[in-house]
């Protein structure tokens, strides 16, 4: 044993003792004779508090050996020998070295108990969010669509949110161009709100069950022909989603499908690649301030937004003017709406 353990010992290598003391000359030096010691116990971190002291230091209540002189041990009325002659220790040092020591041991006990029961908060908080997962998201489909078969593509998307997203749909479908929806009043309790309808003329009581969902402040998705949806609110396509439909072009034409430059970020293009669509691009000119544009759709001579999102009157709202069958066969097309229902709804997507 050698270095900073061999001197705390009172020992070198060769068996002398080898700690602090006094020299024969009078003056504090290493070796060379008998020494007053004092042995360090480790400190052990314990509820109650462990205080360490001199050896043989009891830690009574009534008092402690450490403070009182024992025979031989250098404290006050003591001498220590070296030979034939004597030197006298003060106890002064004893005593604050011990009292330093229980300070800096208590100390250290009130730091690990603080410790220990940040730990167990801590580890109290996440059983409890791990036993009290979020409920799932409320999502109501209303469809009116006959001519892009809304009917089996919200089908499609309503199984595709309930096997791979924590979502409970309900339906609301009705006929193209009607005037009532069965089942709107699953508006009530939703989250967010799945709109492929098209120039349905609604009556007073389900038209205002809409707006008041709208009004809300919760998400809103709006489909294809949904910017012309509601034959009675024509303004809902530019007061809620900011869109300006002007018809379609004339005839179906495949178009790419690409990502705008500025938006790659947003969480609603998360996971969604460049895809393709074979159905007539609609025409909107001029789109509110406050939107952003995701996607775009390029054809031959021509380019259209095709996505868009927008933050209204403390709601958030999604709108794409695709949506031919053939895009709910496209899984590109079925994460964008999943992503878009999330965000409206300001909720993340489990595992993702």
């Amino acid at each position: 044993m050698e270095g900073p353990d061999a001197r705390r010992h009172g020992r070198t290598e060769g068996g002398d003792p080898g700690g602090v003391g006094v020299r024969r000359d009078g003056r504090e030096g290493r070796g060379g004779g008998a020494v007053a010691m004092v042995s360090v116990q480790p400190v052990t971190c314990v509820a109650g508090g462990y205080r360490p002291g001199l050896s043989g230091d009891t830690g009574s209540a009534k008092g402690d050996r450490g403070d009182r002189p024992a025979p031989g041990t250098g404290h006050a009325g003591s001498t220590t020998r070296t030979g034939s002659r004597s030197k006298p220790v003060r106890s002064g040092s004893h005593r604050s070295a011990t009292a330093t020591e229980r300070r800096e041991d208590l100390d250290m006990n009130s730091q690990c108990l603080s410790v220990v029961a940040t730990a167990a908060l801590l580890a109290g908080t996440g059983a409890a969010r791990a036993a009290d997962p979020a409920p799932p998201l409320k999502v109501c489909l209303v469809s009116a669509s006959a001519e892009y078969k809304s009917h089996e593509s919200l089908a499609a998307l309503q199984k595709h949110l309930e096997s791979n997203d924590a979502v409970t749909c309900t339906r609301a479908f009705g006929e193209d161009k009607g005037k009532d929806i069965p089942g709107l009043e699953a508006l009530e309790a939703a989250d967010v709100l799945v709109l492929f309808t098209r120039r349905v003329t609604l009556d007073e009581a389900p038209l205002a069950r809409v707006k008041r969902f709208c009004a809300a402040g919760k998400g809103v998705i709006g489909i294809r022909t949904a910017s012309h949806g509601i034959q009675n609110w024509l303004e809902m396509d530019p007061d809620l989603f900011g869109g300006s439909y002007q018809g379609h072009y004339g005839k179906d034409e495949p178009a790419q499908v690409v990502v705008e430059e500025r938006a790659k970020e947003h969480p609603v293009l998360a996971g969604v690649k460049p895809f393709g669509t074979p159905g007539k691009l609609y025409k909107n000119p001029s789109l509110a301030a406050d939107v952003e544009r995701l996607l775009t759709g390029v054809a031959p001579g021509k380019r259209e937004p095709v996505a868009w999102v927008r933050e209204r009157a403390g709601g958030r709202v999604f709108y794409t003017s695709l949506g031919v069958p053939e895009d709910f066969a496209d899984a590109n097309f079925l994460r964008l709406l999943s992503n878009a229902i999330f965000w409206a709804a300001r909720r993340e997507p489990p595992g993702r």
